[in-house]
């Protein structure tokens, strides 16, 4: 546990019992902000995943976008449980489902590449907002989702590789 993680527990025992009105005296705009844009980028990341599960040919590959999918939901479910302690009104909701009646052809490379950015997206967005976050909980929040940001795309890189869903770079000799 570190100084983060303590001043988000302290944090917590302080708010029990207070109004949201005066747990709103003690949260910042840019806390505020941070938390909307991410939830916002969520939303807008789940909504992409949905439409393009439709496309998607390679099993495995469903499987990790499902996988992906279920980290997107729980992240949104942080993100939105603070917004609403605070009282502060939600974004549009992306919907549920995203079936499609158009025969459209997409690659798979071509869906993982757009997902591997999505998610790599996330991180100077959550980066920005942990170096700018006031609020003790909030920066708790930003701190474990970069962690889990990072394990995901980490994870997703070391899928395109060896699915070949990556390019190669090149190599350097310049002894040759």
């Amino acid at each position: 546990m570190d100084l983060v993680d303590i001043s988000s527990q302290i944090k917590k025992i302080t708010d029990i019992g207070k109004s949201t009105v005066d747990k709103q005296r003690y949260i910042n705009v840019s806390d505020v902000w941070h938390l909307w844009d991410l939830l916002t980028s969520n939303y807008d990341l789940i909504e992409f995943h949905n439409i393009m599960m439709n496309f998607v040919k390679d099993e495995d590959f469903k499987i990790v976008l499902n996988k992906l999918l279920d980290f997107l939901h729980e992240s949104t479910d942080v993100l939105e449980e603070k917004i609403l302690e605070y009282a502060i009104p939600l974004p549009s909701r992306p919907r549920q489902e995203s079936n499609t009646s158009v025969k459209l052809e997409f690659s798979d490379k071509y869906i993982f590449v757009r997902t591997i950015w999505g998610v790599g997206s996330l991180l100077p967005m959550l980066t920005s907002a942990f170096l700018n976050g006031s609020t003790p909980t909030a920066t708790k929040i930003f701190k474990d989702l970069i962690v889990k940001n990072l394990n995901i795309y980490d994870n997703l890189s070391v899928y395109g590789k060896a699915k070949g869903y990556l390019e190669e770079l090149p190599i350097y000799n310049p002894w040759a």
